[in-house]
C-alpha cells in the first residue's frame, strides 16, 4: 500500500516544506508544518512548534508512491529528466495513473523552484 503524504510550496516565503497534517475546513483550512524544534540535552525536555499556513498561500503536491532511479520520492509537480521519448516534464497525476512515470525516471527539480527546467531537452 502506498503512503499518502504531501509536501507544499509556500507562495509567500517561496519555500518547500513537508506537510504534517491538512485541515480541510473551506473557510479556515490550511496545512500544518513542523516549525522550530527545541531540545534541552541537560533535562531531556523537548518540544516542536507547528506552524499553520492557510490554503490560499500554498500549492499542495501529493506523493505518487514512486521513487526515481536514485531513490528520491516522486511528487506531483516534480520535473523528470528528459528521455529519448520526452522532454523534461512535470509529473501530473494523470501520468502516474497511466503508468507514464516509473522508477527509471530521474527527478531534477520541481515546477515551483525550477520552472526553467520544463521542456528542456
Amino acid at each position: 500500500m502506498r503512503k499518502i503524504k504531501f509536501r507544499a510550496w509556500h507562495r509567500v516565503s517561496k519555500k518547500m516544506f513537508d506537510v504534517l497534517s491538512i485541515d480541510l475546513d473551506p473557510e479556515f483550512g490550511g496545512v500544518w508544518k513542523w516549525g522550530k524544534a527545541y531540545h534541552d540535552h541537560d533535562t531531556g525536555e523537548h518540544e516542536a512548534d507547528k506552524d499553520f499556513i492557510v490554503h490560499d498561500q500554498i500549492e499542495l503536491m501529493q506523493f505518487t508512491g514512486l521513487k526515481d532511479k536514485n531513490g528520491k520520492e516522486i511528487y506531483e509537480g516534480d520535473i523528470l529528466k528528459a528521455t529519448p521519448y520526452y522532454r523534461n516534464r512535470p509529473v501530473l497525476w494523470e501520468d502516474v495513473v497511466q503508468g507514464l512515470v516509473s522508477s527509471n525516471d530521474e527527478v531534477i527539480g520541481n515546477i515551483y523552484e525550477n520552472p526553467e527546467l520544463v521542456n528542456v531537452k
